[in-house]
C-alpha cells in the first residue's frame, strides 16, 4: 500500500511540475514586459537661464510650454536644450544673443523606429548649419530618456558655465563636441560610447 501511495504521490508531483513549466505558453499569459530604461527627459529638472534667449528666438510651441534642460557655453556660442511636449529641442545662440541654429525633433514613438547606435535609443535626428560661413552646423538625436548634440565649429570651442542635466565631450577630431542631455546614468553610458 505504501508503494501504491508514494507512486500516486510522485505521479502527482510530476504533473504538478509539467504544469508550471508550461504555464505561459496558452492563451491569456504573457511575460512581463521591460519597464522603461531610464528617466524621461519629462521628469528632468527644469533649469533657469540667464536673460531670456528663448524670447529672441524663432521657437514657436502652439499648445505646450518650453521646458529649457540644459545650457552650455561653447566658444561664442550658448547652446540652450528644451522640451516641449514629446519633442526635444536645440537653440544656438551667438555672442549677440541672436539665435544662428534652431532644431526640434520628436522622439519615436516605439523600438522600431529610429536608430539605436547609441544608448538611450532609439532616435530621431535632424541637422542644420547657419546660413553664415562662420556659424556652427548643429545634429539634434532626440529620444525619450535623453538628447544628444552635436557641435561643429571653426572656431575654437572651450566648454564652460554648464546648467542643468548635461555634459559635454570633445570628440577626437578637435572640431566637433557632443552634448549630452539625460539622467546622469544614461549620460555616462552614451559618452563611453561617443567617438
Amino acid at each position: 500500500m505504501n508503494q501504491t501511495i508514494r507512486s500516486v504521490a510522485l505521479a502527482a508531483t510530476l504533473s504538478l511540475a509539467v504544469a508550471s513549466c508550461t504555464t505561459g505558453e496558452g492563451e491569456g499569459h504573457a511575460s512581463p514586459s521591460p519597464g522603461p530604461h531610464g528617466t524621461p527627459l519629462s521628469k528632468l529638472d527644469e533649469v533657469s537661464l540667464s536673460g531670456d534667449p528663448m524670447a529672441a528666438s524663432d521657437v514657436e510651441i502652439s499648445g505646450h510650454s518650453t521646458r529649457p534642460l540644459g545650457e552650455v557655453h561653447l566658444g561664442d556660442h550658448r547652446i540652450v536644450s528644451y522640451l516641449t511636449g514629446k519633442k526635444c529641442g536645440v537653440s544656438v545662440f551667438n555672442a549677440k544673443k541672436s539665435e544662428v541654429v534652431g532644431l526640434r525633433t520628436a522622439w519615436p514613438e516605439d523600438s522600431s523606429e529610429g536608430s539605436n547606435k547609441l544608448p538611450g535609443g532609439p532616435y530621431f535626428s535632424s541637422s542644420a548649419s547657419s546660413a553664415v560661413k562662420s556659424d556652427p552646423w548643429v545634429s539634434l538625436s532626440c529620444g525619450e530618456n535623453s538628447m544628444i548634440i552635436e557641435y561643429e565649429s571653426k572656431s575654437p570651442a572651450g566648454d564652460s558655465r554648464l546648467n542643468g542635466s548635461i555634459s559635454v565631450k570633445r570628440s577626437k577630431g578637435k572640431h566637433t563636441q557632443f552634448v549630452v542631455i539625460g539622467s546622469a546614468k544614461e549620460r555616462a553610458k552614451i559618452l563611453a560610447k561617443l567617438p
